[in-house]
């Protein structure tokens, strides 16, 4: 994983333990404790959130076109495709590992942005401004909220197409050509619902960063 995005982690790591406790995120208190802006890491986690999207649902398209390769033949499976096929899967967890971590970074670089915002408020003394900061605020509250809720289908969609690749799978590796075609075409309309329900999440998931990354510029 990106290292900017572990040093906070490497830094929550050494704090003594009273220093974890609160209603603030760990990784809001590492910030504080740091004197950092959060909003700057907060877009750089939304940044690579999207990034991981995209590779998951590279990796599935990559994954459904294999599968109906090795569909298309009886006797035998080319073991090129197969290879591919494998390395696509694998890229599609490593994709789900990604998408995990930035969701929670950005999940924690969330509130501590918003923390420090709603905390700016009481600064300024323009009634009109600070309504219009506030209503600014809320409205990012609002869409990161939506963010995560959109995040939480988007990953179930995601694994349970993992699972039912990694499945195919090891169902080729250890049974005959025949049967191995078999089962992908019989599998493979289910599979490729799965892999266009799983494109409109990520669609969504990437309209929602786009609005919050429009709320956060206000």
């Amino acid at each position: 994983m990106r290292f900017t995005s572990l040093l906070p982690a490497i830094l929550i790591a050494l704090l003594p333990a009273p220093f974890l406790t609160g209603c603030a995120s760990t990784r809001y208190q590492v910030l504080n404790a740091l004197g950092e802006d959060p909003k700057p890491l907060l877009k750089e986690s939304m940044n690579a959130l999207r990034d991981s999207l995209e590779a998951a649902a590279g990796a599935s398209n990559s994954a459904y076109d294999r599968l109906r390769l090795m569909g298309e033949s009886k006797a035998t499976i080319d073991a090129a495709i197969r290879d591919s096929y494998d390395d696509a899967c694998k890229k599609l967890q490593s994709a789900l590992k990604d998408i995990k971590t930035d969701a929670r970074n950005t999940e924690d670089n969330a509130l501590a942005t918003f923390n420090n915002w709603g905390k700016a408020l009481d600064d300024i003394k323009d009634p009109s401004l600070r309504s219009k900061s506030k209503a600014n605020l809320d409205r990012a509250r609002t869409t990161h909220t939506d963010l995560m809720a959109v995040l939480v289908d988007g990953q179930a969609g995601l694994h349970k197409l993992s699972s039912s690749c990694s499945d195919l799978g090891r169902f080729v590796e250890h049974n005959s050509a025949a049967q191995a075609t078999a089962e992908i075409q019989r599998k493979l309309p289910s599979i490729s619902t799965q892999v266009d329900g799983c494109k409109k999440l990520v669609e969504a998931c990437q309209r929602k960063l786009q609005d919050l990354g429009q709320a956060l510029d206000g």
